[in-house]
């Protein structure tokens, strides 16, 4: 049985899968995180004191990180990605050991074949499956655009064919 889905490798797609990057790379997300209590600890007791202005300073700063690590990053990754190209469409069949991914769009022409086995990982979301081919690369699938079966049928098979820990689920 084949299954049939496809992407535009739009900004939606590209922003999401940024996102996605981000909060999976644990050691870019671990000093965010930590990074944040630190300025917030530093502000809420600069604010208690004399050191009002370097309080302030401090969440200001901290605001801008945190907006620009998950929300500006994205988009400049988008518009830097995308711009000679435009929206590239990329057409997927999954067969039982191999997907096939063709792009036939904007002056772009190609073809490739993966076999499950050699997929890095697989992470879910609610509107797309991120497919890895290498630790930074993937093809985004985009759930809505899945024909000659559902998104179910699709889910089982790629659970099937990789190996146990590849598969991530983040639906929220």
């Amino acid at each position: 049985m084949e299954i049939k889905a496809s992407a535009v490798y739009g900004k939606d797609a590209i922003v999401k899968f940024s996102k996605s990057q981000i909060k999976d790379n644990k050691i870019i997300f671990i000093i965010t995180i930590a990074l944040s209590v630190f300025c917030a600890l530093v502000s809420i007791i600069s604010l208690t004191g004399q050191l009002y202005v370097e309080g302030i300073g401090l969440l200001l700063l901290m605001a801008f990180f945190l907006l620009y690590t998950f929300y500006l990053m994205p988009i400049i990754n988008y518009k830097q990605n995308m711009r000679k190209f435009g929206d590239i469409k990329q057409d997927y069949v999954f067969a039982d050991k191999k997907l096939t991914a063709t792009t036939d769009s904007c002056g772009v022409k190609g073809s490739s074949e993966v076999e499950y086995a050699s997929l890095v990982k697989i992470t879910e979301t609610k509107e797309y499956w991120f497919i890895y081919i290498t630790k930074s690369q993937a093809f985004i699938v985009d759930k809505s655009t899945v024909t000659d079966g559902s998104a179910e049928d699709l889910r089982a098979l790629l659970i099937k064919n990789i190996d146990n820990g590849k598969y991530k689920i983040k639906c929220k």
